[in-house]
């Protein structure tokens, strides 16, 4: 039985459909006993019809009246003991005895195999088999459909426009997917016509807090775990204790995609599902203010992390931020445009606490652009000479040893520059932890007498400190340069004490 001709109904009207498909006539004498009723309802006539029988019922699109199917459901299973009911929907009915099936999108190889069917009968002498495509327009067809995220409709749709357009075409052109997948069989339902109405359907049932929650969602990139969308998407309409409710909503209505994460289960959006509800958000006055609390967020989750990753809690913490790399990459954007506008205090902090995070995960040239970007955008201004240190050190990393925007030189007394430069970051730690990186950069650029030397002031500031990573950090370099002159018994001497401090 298919309701999706239904816009909304009672179990009564639901009923009519199921017994229109059952040739259950309304005159049908089958009152239930123990009713009493005197004339039974449709529903009870139902069940009354199917209480001795081994059926199937199979109760289609079943999202927008799921209240009423809820409802039928349970007086026909509780009355006839031999029914099994199939349900699909966009969410459970949430009835006792109930059993979940999640029908997730396709995997890469059916969503490829699909969309090549479905191409090949629109497109004529358009191969069936990716083995008949140059390399190319195959990479195409895995781009599209992982663009698509293995939506059988969604794959259907942009078939369609292969004979137009070419899979290369269809490919660069699905930033804009809702102006391309506009065409779909004639005779289909509205809602399968195009890819802007398929989503539409589901919007159209949500709450006004469920839609605000989801809109809200898209902020974030490759999706993100409860503490940030309580974070990000509590505000105007929606408190706090209500967003847990709501995500889990919306991943029962299967707008929302659950996943194991580092610390707990992740939340995404299917790549049109968000597209969708970015254009919602930016229709609605709160894009700002939803920036600005995923901005901030980000900012105070990298800050946190940054002095973790120099202690046992490093592994956990790597993690945890690599599983972010999406959205602090885009914290970072919004940061440097309101740093462009004036206002840089959050551009810099969130670089400066993303420096380490980069270095051990090896992202330097990351590193090294998006300093560059805050680097260029905020003033000249000697509050800011931890991030200028900083900038140098990723410069030196990736081989760029040119004097360019106050980046020193390799050689040319380089290291006192520095040492020099570091006078203005008012906390010993944070400056030595600075000049530590630059004397590192200027090792690997083959300046070994220059990072000596600063290495040695970093290793005395660490010292009278009394921090131990810095400490051995500044050890471990130093023993490295020893290596590099053959002076063995320093290498024994310092790699030795920075790797007990270390452990």
């Amino acid at each position: 039985m298919e309701f999706s001709g239904l816009r909304a109904g009672a179990a009564a009207d639901l009923a009519q459909v199921v017994a229109a498909a059952l040739g259950v006539r309304d005159d049908t004498p089958a009152p239930l006993p123990g009713t009493g009723a005197a004339t039974p309802s449709l529903p009870h006539r139902l069940a009354a019809v199917l209480r001795d029988r081994r059926t199937l019922l199979v109760l289609d699109n079943c999202e927008h009246v799921v209240d009423a199917a809820a409802e039928l459901a349970g007086l026909l299973l509780g009355a006839a003991p031999g029914l099994r009911i199939l349900a699909t929907g966009q969410e459970p009915l949430g009835l006792p005895g109930e059993a979940v099936f999640l029908v997730e999108p396709l995997s890469p190889e059916d969503a490829v195999r699909l969309f090549m069917e479905r191409a090949a009968a629109a497109a004529p002498g358009f191969p069936r088999d990716p083995g008949g495509q140059d390399e190319p327009d195959r990479r195409a067809v895995a781009e599209i459909c992982r663009r698509l995220d293995g939506i059988p409709l969604a794959l259907e749709l942009a078939a369609t426009r292969v004979r137009a357009l070419g899979v290369r075409e269809l490919a660069a052109r699905l930033h804009d997917r809702f102006r391309v997948l506009t065409s779909g069989r004639r005779g289909a339902p509205a809602r399968q016509q195009t890819l802007r109405a398929m989503i539409d359907w589901s919007w159209e049932l949500l709450s006004a807090p469920e839609r605000i929650v989801l809109r809200r969602l898209a902020a974030h990139r490759d999706g993100c775990d409860l503490e940030a969308a309580e974070a990000v998407c509590a505000g105007d309409g929606v408190s706090r204790e209500e967003v847990p409710d709501l995500v889990t909503r919306l991943v029962d209505r299967s707008l929302v995609v659950v996943a194991d994460g580092p610390t707990g289960p992740r939340y995404r959006l299917l790549e049109s599902v968000a597209a969708y509800a970015v254009e919602r958000l930016r229709e609605m006055e709160d894009l700002a203010a939803v920036r600005d609390r995923h901005l901030r967020y980000y900012r105070e989750l990298a800050e946190r992390a940054e002095p973790l990753l120099r202690g046992d809690g490093q592994r956990a913490w790597l993690t945890r931020l690599d599983a972010e790399a999406g959205n602090l990459r885009a914290a970072l954007d919004e940061a440097v445009r309101r740093a462009e506008a004036g206002e840089p205090g959050d551009a810099v902090r969130l670089a400066t606490a993303l420096a380490w995070w980069w270095l051990l995960r090896g992202r330097l040239t990351e590193a090294r652009r998006s300093l560059a970007a805050v680097t260029a955008a905020s003033p000249d201004d000697p509050a800011y000479a931890e991030l200028g240190l900083l900038h140098t050190a990723f410069a030196l990393l990736t081989g760029d040893h040119r004097v360019a925007g106050g980046t020193p030189r390799a050689g040319c007394g380089a290291g006192d520059r520095l040492a020099a430069a570091g006078e203005a970051v008012p906390d010993p730690v944070r400056r030595a932890r600075a000049l530590w990186l630059c004397a590192y950069g200027l090792f690997s650029a083959g300046d070994a007498d220059d990072a000596e030397k600063l290495n040695d002031r970093t290793l005395a500031l660490f010292t009278d400190a009394r921090d131990d990573w810095g400490t051995a950090a500044a050890l471990g370099l130093r023993a490295t340069l020893a290596l590099v002159r053959g002076d063995l018994a320093g290498l024994g001497r310092d790699g030795g004490h920075s790797a007990r401090i270390f452990r």
